[in-house]
């Protein structure tokens, strides 16, 4: 009886799938021409376009990430604290402007005392200066559950050209105007 029952299970899937039906592959998509299209003019000039430095900062900012999530003390409770700064080509730091949400001074504290014991800073890639913008965010609570991250920024600081003085150090006229 118990073949009996298989072979009754056989031949209802026998029935379900039809005999002699050749699976046939999915249609292909128009292909496109390999060629730029005849409508996108090419680039003029001759200058490359600026590099920004992408690959460069990313790997600066991970080699400083890790420094600071060794150096950083969580303190307990909820936090998130955003440190930004000024860094110059040489990575020295300029003022360092510290915020926190909800406001958190132990969180503060383990912020700025993570990102001190992270210096000196190395030399900015490219050179230049640029703003640095750290954000601390951790859970923890006094029975060891936790969970913390660095999240890093940096934003390139443009550079501003002085306008030419006058050859003879005479302030321009204003243009006269009519009333």
């Amino acid at each position: 009886m118990h073949i009996k029952t298989w072979l009754f299970i056989f031949a209802f899937a026998a029935m379900l799938i039809p005999l002699g039906a050749e699976a046939k592959p999915a249609p292909r998509p128009a292909s496109r021409p390999a060629s730029r299209p005849a409508s996108r003019p090419a680039a003029r000039g001759g200058s490359a376009p600026a590099n920004n430095n992408n690959a460069a900062y990313s790997a600066y900012l991970t080699r400083l990430r890790g420094k600071l999530l060794n150096n950083w003390n969580v303190p307990n409770g909820r936090n998130k604290v955003i440190l930004s700064t000024v860094v110059n080509a040489d990575g020295t730091v300029g003022d360092i402007a510290l915020s926190s949400n909800p406001k958190s001074a132990d969180g503060e504290i383990a912020g700025s005392e993570a990102f001190a014991k992270s210096q000196p800073l190395e030399a900015v890639p490219g050179g230049g200066q640029v703003k640095l913008i750290l954000t601390f965010e951790s859970t923890a609570d006094p029975h060891g559950d936790s969970s913390s991250n660095v999240y890093t920024q940096i934003v390139p600081v443009p550079v501003v050209k002085a306008a030419p003085a006058a050859a003879d150090g005479a302030v321009p006229a204003a243009a006269p105007t009519t009333p």
